[in-house]
């Protein structure tokens, strides 16, 4: 069969869980095609959008939006790679699938990331769930014990005035993060607690408005990111796996992410691409730092791309459809990336070209 060209005219159309659906109810007329070679997304997240859909319907959304090389990712779990891989050979497009996670520094007592305890990785790509399960088995056991310590955490340190206990079926479903846990806090809140702005309170550094459609995201950076976070989880290997035992269950498919920060360790990128090797990651996820949103975001990608061809690192490029507003692809016809394309298509033509193992 050709290739999918868009998705259908109005998203609203679509169930947000797209992949028990039959393929040929919701693929488009492949004579309509709209798909642009250019437009990429190699790090669409499926299990930490702000929509609840899973994977195929964040591959029906790109699609629609003319993007024409997708890839996905999930947090922990690589369950959904069956999904996409079914949709990819009915297709024949080929859809890179990826596990991300958050893991402990490299080494005991190392800080070469400027968030220890905190750094994210990414694993793939994988080609069935199968496959990816000896990793995804061991960060879906951490992730579940990661959330019922931040719930007893919001319990024990906040006055609700109810108890709050997650929604483990819909979590299951929609994935056991830390973003979907702190929307189904935030929601369970807004149902339950007599005054919701008062338990907002009682967060220092919580001040967005309960209404914006970020709010969720701004209570799990409050609660459990900052450094005096009530339930930022203890950084050990009862929480989290680590770096070592990641690469080595990734079936060195490991990448480390880089999303464009410019302090702390991570600012010296010669010594983090050095290191990151010796460590054992294969390549890296170049995020640009929020979308580029100034110049001098946009000049230190552009910086960080340069050292890349340089060194020629493999990378995997995209963005994060994690948040509402954020870009849903690059396009690499446009500056930074236009003035790289030749070193970039390398990079792509690996990803969407060898069959992953």
């Amino acid at each position: 069969m050709a290739s999918p060209l868009s998705a259908p005219e109005s998203p609203a159309s679509l169930p947000d869980r797209l992949a028990k659906v039959p393929f040929p109810d919701w693929l488009p007329n492949p004579e309509a095609r709209t798909l642009k070679p250019q437009l990429l997304n190699a790090h669409a997240h499926h299990d930490t959008n702000p929509w609840g859909w899973d994977g195929v319907r964040m591959v029906a959304e790109l699609w629609r939006r003319g993007v024409a090389r997708v890839g996905v990712v999930a947090f922990d779990s690589g369950d959904y790679v069956d999904e996409i891989a079914a949709l990819a050979r009915y297709t024949g497009d080929p859809i890179p699938c990826f596990i991300e996670a958050l893991a402990l520094t490299p080494g005991e007592g190392e800080v070469w990331n400027d968030l220890p305890g905190r750094m994210y990785i990414e694993a793939g790509p994988f080609a069935s769930s199968a496959g990816a399960a000896p990793l995804s088995d061991a960060l879906k056991r951490l992730a579940r014990r990661r959330a019922e310590y931040q719930a007893a955490r919001w319990n024990d340190a906040l006055d609700l005035g109810f108890e709050y206990q997650p929604d483990w079926e819909a979590l299951t479903i929609l994935g056991v993060t830390e973003a979907n846990l702190c929307r189904d806090f935030v929601g369970a809140v807004k149902a339950h607690a007599m005054d919701p702005a008062a338990i907002w309170r009682q967060l220092p550094g919580l001040d967005a408005n309960p209404e914006d459609a970020n709010f969720a995201r701004a209570f799990r950076n409050a609660a459990t990111v900052a450094d005096d976070a009530i339930a930022r989880v203890p950084p050990t290997a009862e929480y989290y796996l680590s770096t070592e035992a990641f690469i080595r269950l990734s079936g060195d498919r490991a990448l480390y992410m880089y999303v464009g920060k410019e302090a702390g360790e991570e600012a010296d990128r010669a010594r983090l691409l050095a290191r990151a090797r010796e460590v054992g990651f294969g390549g890296v996820c170049a995020v640009p730092q929020r979308n580029l949103d100034t110049y001098e975001h946009a000049a230190d990608f552009e910086r960080f791309l340069d050292l890349l061809a340089e060194t020629n690192t493999f990378a995997v490029f995209g963005t994060e459809v994690n948040a509402h507003g954020q870009w849903w692809s690059l396009d690499l016809s446009r500056v930074p990336f236009s003035a790289r394309s030749e070193w970039m298509e390398a990079n792509l033509r690996r990803l969407y070209s060898d069959p992953p193992a």
